[in-house]
């Protein structure tokens, strides 16, 4: 009796706390490191793309800026949460772009990629992945620049900077 006791009075903590850990696949939110900003500052040099801020793209939504805005976690990710505007675009998380691969892309090849993006390469286009920790939004970014988009700009430590900062994201189910 003692022992059932204890075992519901803690019960409702482990439950909670296990929500907590394992109910969301992003990050908690901190700020990025030195290292991680290093990291991707590398990348955006690399893949010739620009970093924005949370800030600078919640500006640019909010003034309904003429732009695309990739989300390039996977489908799962997307439909649980994502920036009003964005539409998926599922990149593999791996550190090489070459060779392209249909099948960690979805079954998608860099036409279609280009085909979301349209026909204006002047078009800015703003990608975005879970954390900037994963490498799927180095992918889209520098994808993006060598299917000759001209401004190409990754969100700085992904929805979770975003999510952070406290601004929104939707659900497929929330959308209108």
């Amino acid at each position: 009796m003692n022992h059932t006791v204890r075992i519901l009075a803690i019960a409702p903590i482990l439950v909670g706390a296990l929500l907590l850990a394992g109910c969301n696949a992003f990050r908690s939110g901190k700020p990025l490191t030195e290292a991680q900003r290093t990291a991707l500052e590398k990348q955006a040099k690399e893949g010739g793309y620009k970093l924005i801020t949370p800030a600078e793209l919640h500006e640019l939504v909010s003034a309904r800026q003429n732009m695309i805005l990739i989300d390039a976690t996977p489908a799962g990710h997307f439909r649980e949460h994502h920036i009003l505007g964005a539409t998926s675009y599922s990149f593999p998380n791996r550190e090489s772009l070459e060779p392209w691969d249909a099948k960690e892309a979805g079954g998608k090849s860099p036409e279609d990629y280009k085909k979301q993006l349209g026909r204006d390469p002047g078009l800015t286009v703003i990608v975005y992945d879970e954390d900037g920790d994963s490498l799927r939004g180095h992918a889209a970014a520098a994808w993006g620049k060598r299917l000759g988009f001209v401004d190409v700009r990754r969100l700085a430590g992904g929805i979770a900077t975003w999510q952070a900062a406290g601004y929104e994201t939707r659900a497929l189910r929330d959308e209108p």
